[in-house]
């Protein structure tokens, strides 16, 4: 039951992400045309890399809020791994193949020690859900049954 309950909630995850795509692409045309002019690049992309942030830990609030329970601690990072995997994926090859976008440039949103926040996205989506399963009070397990009754076994 545990691993149907998990694979759901993989589902559930990867949808959330690829309906997270619209979302993010809205927030940089908004960073273009509003904003931008008056910034300027690099505070632009600060003011949406926060933006970006804030949408995805709100809509995953409202999405998740009633599918985290019964879920483990180990479960809510391996999903949270999986955001940030397909997310710098996307960012990678699609910024550069489909955008056009240089390796240096796409490589310079990570700098985080010269003012670019992108890694700052990158750890909130890693840990999203835990921090959707605390605002909701779930109590999580740090592992499943099974793993605590197949630790047991072997000793």
């Amino acid at each position: 039951m545990q691993n149907y309950n998990f694979v759901r909630l993989l589902r559930r995850a990867t949808f959330f992400w690829l309906l997270f795509i619209p979302v993010i692409i809205i927030n940089g045309f908004v960073r273009d045309l509003v904003y931008k002019p008056y910034t300027g690049d690099f505070t632009a992309h600060q003011i949406s890399t926060v933006t970006a942030g804030a949408a995805f830990f709100l809509l995953a609030c409202f999405f998740f809020r009633k599918h985290l329970a019964g879920s483990t601690l180990p479960q809510l990072f391996g999903i949270g791994s999986f955001w940030v995997l397909l997310t710098f994926l996307f960012e990678t090859v699609a910024g550069h193949y489909l955008f056009g976008t240089s390796w240096e440039r796409i490589f310079q949103d990570y700098d985080l020690a010269s003012g670019h926040l992108w890694p700052l996205f990158l750890l909130l989506e890693l840990l999203t859900l835990y921090g959707v399963s605390v605002t909701n009070g779930y109590h999580l397990q740090r592992t499943s049954a099974t793993e605590k009754f197949d630790h047991n076994a072997s000793i």
